[in-house]
């Protein structure tokens, strides 16, 4: 899964860095809180994220998306005046092997 962080150059450029630098870690902590102790969670650069779901089962990247939504949209309903609320957008693709045969497939979203 593979997530960004929305409008990230506009908060560095109109909040300043240490806005930004609250967004990442306000991020982080939410990715590790919403994915599961055996999922590798990675921050790529910048304000991209890269999660492994290893061993993961149908329909657990949507118990995580929802997670994931439920406090994004906690944090932004409690910012105060001086901190931004953000926006994730995820994009994913699921692998499975059998018989020598790796399909995939795509879901993107955006988390407000």
């Amino acid at each position: 899964m593979f997530i960004d962080i929305d409008n990230m150059k506009w908060i560095n450029d109109n909040l300043g860095h240490n806005e930004g630098d609250a967004v990442l870690k306000d991020t982080a902590v939410m990715l590790k809180q919403s994915f599961r102790e055996v999922d590798v969670i990675a921050r790529l650069g910048g304000d991209e994220f890269a999660v492994l779901m290893a061993m993961a089962n149908a329909g657990d990247e949507k118990v995580v998306i929802k997670r994931l939504e439920e406090r994004v949209e906690r944090r932004n309903a409690d910012c105060r005046p001086s901190r931004q609320p953000f926006f994730l957008s995820i994009g994913g693709s699921h692998a499975m092997l059998r018989r020598s045969v790796i399909w995939t497939s795509c879901c993107p979203r955006r988390i407000r």
